[in-house]
This record gives structure tokens, C-alpha cells and sequence, in this order.
């Protein structure tokens, strides 16, 4: 027996995450460059399951409610994804696609994306050099056909997923360096095969969300000022039901609900740094808009689940 050899353990490259919040699960991705806002009424309940392997990430994220995300994968990475199960269609850019379909992400730019309650997404990342850099031109999102050939490394990586999370360490290790080669193989396979078949995106879907992206850059600007819906079509130029559209297309709900998630989301976020800020509930409060104490505490309670004070708490302020 030798003595005096230490034998480097393989780290154990899974890892399972849960979320009680949008602001938390936003940081859930390795890599991604991502801010949440949940969309509906409700308990928050998220998960990330991760393996990471070297050159090829695979993500599961799961999410309770409705969300909008601000979402930009990792630079010199090639995405896949794919929706699981019984999800209701999400949206990449306005576009709706739905569990049939093959989501493929080709640059680091900023996508808009939404989802319905009780989502399920699987997020396949590889190096970009494994296949090839995309055509001058080509959509920074694109979507096609899953087919049988993606269905079929979906359930693979998906058991691997199952199987990285049950097995010891160094046996997970082991494996881990044997995987990636085998992976890359099976995703040129399906990029060839689903490629040809894209659908770029653009046309209405672009406008859309070219429309969409203007309205949230002036709630932004302006946060905290009341904006009203008629405000946001006056400054972006088009009448409200045409800014109602957009919205609806690109994140599954009309500006007036979106205003008013965004204004909670925000006072969310600061109640949660307020330990760290030293600010008073009321003073957040007024700073996205809620002039009224009560009626805020009481739509921010029916929203989350919790008043705004056990928020604050919760991040450490009074």
C-alpha cells in the first residue's frame, strides 16, 4: 500500500436548488446574466437542478407561478431548451412556443422571456465551438420541431440528472469526466437535424417585443412616478390597446398588471436588503409609488403571502 499519496477528490458535479423567492432563483443559473419578476399572486416556489460538466451544462428549473425574466445566457455557449411535462407554452421574444418545441439560444444578447404557472424548462448548454458559430445574420433566438432526436437526449440527460444525484462522490466524479465527449456527440447530432428547420422570430414577434422593451425601459426611468398605462402608450408613442397586444404577446399580460408587479417586485427587493439599507417599510413603500400605507400592505400581503414588515424582517431590517 503506498503511503504518503493524497489522491484528489473529484468534486460531485450536481447540485439541487430551492427558491422562495423570484429575486433569489434569478442567480440560480451558472453563468446567465438574469433578473426575475414574478407575475401573479402566490407563495413563491422555485428549484434549479445543475450538472455541470466540462464544456456542457444542463439546467432544470422549475417554477411555480408566472414570471417574467430579462435573460442572457453565457457568452460563448450555445442553449438548448426544451419545456417538460404538461407546461402551458412560454414566451421567447414573442414567440409562444410550447412543449413540441426546441428552443435555441446562440448569443449572450438579452431575451424576454415569460412562462406560466408551474413551469418545468430543461436549459442544455454547450461550448459554442462544438457547433460551429452561428451565420452572420442568424437570430439570436430561434425556435424548431423538438422531434424524436431531442426527445430522446431530453429523457437521456434527464436520467443522467436522476442518476448524478443518487450516486457517492467519487463515483459521480468518475463518470463526470467520461460524459461530456458522449453528450456533444448527441447534441451536433440533433443540431443538425433541427436547424435547417428554425423559425427565426422576427416579423411581428420583433416588434413586439422591440415595442414591449421600450415600455419597460421608461417604467425604469420613471419608477416610482405612477406611470399609467396611458402614460406608457403616450411616451412610446401607440395607442393603448396596441401597447396592450405587445404585452400581451411578449409577456402574457397587459402593461396595467405589469406595472403593478414591477412596483412590487421592486419594493420586494428592497425590503429584503432593508437590513443592510437601514430604510423603513414606509419609506420603500413610497419610493414605487404606494402613497397609501395600508392599501399597500394589504396588496402587498395578498400578493406574497406576507406582510411587508415580516419581509423587511426577514432581511434584516426593523
Amino acid at each position: 500500500m503506498d503511503r504518503g499519496i493524497a489522491v484528489a477528490e473529484i468534486p460531485v458535479p450536481y447540485s439541487r436548488a430551492t427558491f422562495a423567492d423570484a429575486s433569489e432563483q434569478e442567480r440560480g443559473l451558472t453563468g446567465w446574466r438574469q433578473s426575475y419578476c414574478q407575475l401573479k399572486p402566490g407563495l413563491y416556489r422555485g428549484e434549479v437542478e445543475t450538472l455541470a460538466l466540462d464544456g456542457v451544462t444542463i439546467h432544470r428549473e422549475r417554477i411555480n407561478l408566472a414570471v417574467q425574466q430579462r435573460t442572457a445566457p453565457p457568452l460563448g455557449k450555445a442553449v438548448y431548451a426544451k419545456l417538460l411535462g404538461d407546461s402551458d407554452p412560454w414566451r421567447v421574444n414573442a414567440m409562444a412556443i410550447d412543449t413540441e418545441s426546441l428552443t435555441i439560444l446562440r448569443r449572450p444578447e438579452e431575451q424576454t422571456v415569460a412562462f406560466a404557472d408551474n413551469s418545468d424548462l430543461l436549459i442544455l448548454s454547450v461550448d459554442e465551438a462544438a457547433v460551429g458559430a452561428p451565420e452572420t445574420g442568424d437570430p439570436t433566438a430561434s425556435a424548431a420541431p423538438a422531434g424524436e432526436a431531442f426527445g430522446f437526449l431530453a429523457s437521456w440527460v434527464l436520467s443522467l440528472m436522476a442518476h448524478f444525484s443518487a450516486v457517492e462522490g467519487g463515483v459521480a466524479g468518475e463518470l463526470a469526466t467520461v460524459l461530456p465527449g458522449m453528450i456533444i456527440d448527441r447534441v451536433q447530432f440533433v443540431h443538425g437535424k433541427v436547424v435547417e428547420r428554425t423559425s427565426p422570430g422576427r416579423g411581428v414577434a420583433a416588434n413586439d417585443v422591440r415595442l414591449f422593451r421600450l415600455a419597460r425601459d421608461v417604467a425604469e426611468a420613471e419608477a416610482g412616478d405612477g406611470l399609467t398605462v396611458a402614460d406608457l402608450a403616450a411616451r412610446t408613442g401607440v395607442p393603448p390597446d396596441v401597447l396592450r397586444d405587445a404585452f400581451m404577446r411578449t409577456v402574457g399580460v397587459g402593461p396595467g398588471t405589469w406595472l403593478r408587479s414591477r412596483r412590487l417586485d421592486g419594493a420586494r427587493r428592497d425590503l429584503l436588503e432593508a437590513g443592510r439599507t437601514g430604510a423603513r417599510v414606509t419609506d420603500i413603500a413610497a419610493k414605487w409609488g404606494f402613497w397609501h400605507f395600508g392599501r399597500f400592505a394589504a396588496s402587498y400581503a395578498a400578493y406574497y403571502g406576507e406582510p411587508p414588515s415580516r419581509t423587511a424582517r426577514r432581511g434584516g431590517g426593523a
